[in-house]
């Protein structure tokens, strides 16, 4: 996760996804962790322009996360640089 970290503080946000996306398949990872690292995931999404998948993953913890405001704040992050209302 510290890689990931790391890479999004140099700028790197495609390395950033990559690592995030690992950290996500593994089996070790508790389910906070996988939320954590879908988060992650989603901003670097979101920082590199790609905010159909982005809102997905945002969506995704949602989902499973109603309440979780990280989630409530990128999406609406996203949807603003979309040029949807945020409902």
């Amino acid at each position: 996760e510290r890689q990931a970290k790391d890479a999004m503080e140099r700028g790197d946000i495609t390395r950033a996804g990559q690592f995030y996306e690992q950290l996500m398949g593994s089996e070790k990872a508790s389910d906070d962790d996988k939320v954590r690292y879908a988060l992650g995931l989603a901003e670097a999404l979101r920082r590199s322009g790609k905010n159909e998948a982005a809102l997905d993953a945002y969506e995704a913890v949602l989902k499973e996360r109603p309440k979780n405001l990280d989630a409530q704040e990128g999406r609406a992050l996203t949807l603003m640089a979309m040029g949807k209302a945020v409902d």
